[in-house]
């Protein structure tokens, strides 16, 4: 089953890559958006709550940059599922090719954010 992802997530990025230059060019404000705005506000809600709810002795207890780091760390989360199941139903290739963009800008964001 992993390879199956695999090889899925692989020719879904041969698609993207290949695509139209108009298509990527079109698409890219939005990829941009949902990686770089998308990430960032998700890493802070599941940081800052994380870190609230330490202070509160709910969970674990973990300093300000501990929180945010692990929620960067959580909110760049690959959509292996999303692209097996929009591969199997054949779905919109725009709507693919902002999934796939996103997920590759994502893990950058990521990185980013907890360095």
């Amino acid at each position: 089953m992993l390879n199956d992802s695999y090889s899925r997530t692989n020719c879904a990025l041969t698609e993207l890559l290949v695509a139209s230059p108009g298509s990527k060019q079109r698409n890219i404000g939005s990829i941009l958006v949902f990686a770089i705005f998308g990430t960032a506000v998700s890493a802070f809600i599941v940081g800052g709550s994380l870190f609230l709810l330490g202070k509160k002795q709910w969970v674990y207890e973990l300093t300000f940059t501990e929180s945010f780091a692990f929620g960067s760390f959580l909110s760049a989360v690959d959509p292996m599922a999303t692209l097996a199941v929009f591969h199997a139903l054949e779905v919109d290739p725009v709507l693919n090719m902002l999934v796939i963009g996103e997920s590759i800008l994502n893990d950058a964001v990521s990185i980013v954010l907890s360095g």
